[in-house]
């Protein structure tokens, strides 16, 4: 799972592109359909960002939301 520069969890809502970027002059890459941001995984380099911990709450839960972890949790007990 990727986490896009507008905060949401990409999980499947992709779409395919390709860009210009060092290695070649078409190469494959994927976009957030939702934000419309598409990913150069060749040129730039991924930031280290330190979230607060709200914010890390926050993509727990939606990472829970996502997975249905609470249905399987209760399943499984």
């Amino acid at each position: 799972m990727i986490i896009c520069e507008c905060g949401e969890i990409i999980d499947g809502e992709t779409f395919r592109d390709y860009i210009k970027t060092s290695a070649s002059p078409s190469t494959p890459t994927i976009g957030h359909r939702k934000c419309g941001h598409i990913f150069n995984f060749i040129d730039q380099k991924m930031y280290k960002k330190y979230s607060s911990r709200t914010e890390l709450k926050r993509f727990a839960m939606r990472f829970a939301l996502c997975n249905n972890l609470r249905a399987r949790i209760l399943k499984n007990s």
